[in-house]
């Protein structure tokens, strides 16, 4: 058995624990406004303080379902987030496709607060080789609405929303090519927000659109009454005695009315060719 499995039934066995000893006060709420999938990747400005804009989505109602990174956890390892978190659902390695289908479909929306340079690059390339990606190319594949912080990707944003030191450093080839990774998820359907706004954008994203910001619905044009060749109308041509019969621009001639024309040797003509 791999590290990584003793670490999840270790991390379950404890969440069962935290969950017997926190009261009733601690619990989430009893309302659900839904699964969130939250996606931590790590960087060197995260830490446990990081989790603090997600208090304001349980307190919501919201089901918080986690995927950390190995990354994420050498600052905030799992434990401490089922400690803040009692009964949230954490996944720490790759589960099958099947589940991994599974989590994104049952979520409401996918968020990553703590989105690092490398998930995000490797993500606006297509490279699948790690739990994060996975999960957010996944998301964006369902077209699930996709929400990830600035914070630790955006050399532009300002000084306050920076949680990377590195960041403001970047020499400006670098800068650029953090702009494009950004600009190549945006493409992609993912939304940027700060950190700090990440509970207003959420509920902006996931708000049905007022009637009034609904697009005016464009009246279809009215389709033109189709006409069909049939049988029945070649066997009155042929009592005529008529050795063509004249078809109609946009006409469809049904399989019997071929097969009779094909057996009584009566032409199928252009009406204009017909007169």
């Amino acid at each position: 058995m791999d590290s990584d499995r003793i670490h999840q039934i270790v991390l379950e066995e404890l969440q069962k624990v935290l969950g017997s000893q926190r009261g009733a006060s601690s619990a989430p709420p009893s309302r659900s406004a839904g699964k969130l999938l939250v996606l931590c990747t790590g960087c060197e400005g995260c830490g446990p303080q990081s989790l603090e804009p997600l208090e304001l989505l349980r307190a919501e109602g919201y089901q918080l379902v986690f995927a950390l990174s190995h990354s994420f956890q050498l600052t905030t390892p799992s434990e401490h987030v089922l400690a803040r978190f009692p009964g949230a659902e954490i996944h720490l390695q790759f589960p099958s496709p099947e589940k991994l289908r599974g989590l994104v479909s049952e979520s409401k929306a996918l968020i990553a607060p703590y989105l690092s340079r490398t998930t995000a690059t490797k993500t606006s390339l297509g490279i699948t080789d790690s739990l994060p990606t996975k999960l957010l190319l996944e998301a964006l594949t369902q077209k699930k609405p996709t929400l990830a912080a600035r914070n630790c990707l955006d050399p532009d944003a300002a000084p306050g929303e920076k949680s990377c030191p590195g960041l403001a450093a970047l020499p400006e080839p670098l800068r650029r090519s953090a702009r494009d990774v950004i600009h190549r998820l945006e493409l992609l359907g993912v939304t940027f927000a700060a950190r700090s706004d990440f509970f207003v954008a959420l509920v902006t994203m996931l708000r049905p659109p007022a009637a009034d910001e609904l697009p005016p619905i464009k009246p279809l044009p009215l389709a033109k009454p189709r006409v069909f060749v049939t049988r029945e109308d070649l066997q009155e041509a042929k009592i005529r005695g008529e050795k063509s019969y004249p078809v109609p621009a946009g006409a469809i001639v049904t399989d019997l009315a071929r097969e009779f024309a094909q057996y009584w040797a009566i032409a199928l003509m252009p009406k204009d060719e017909g007169k």
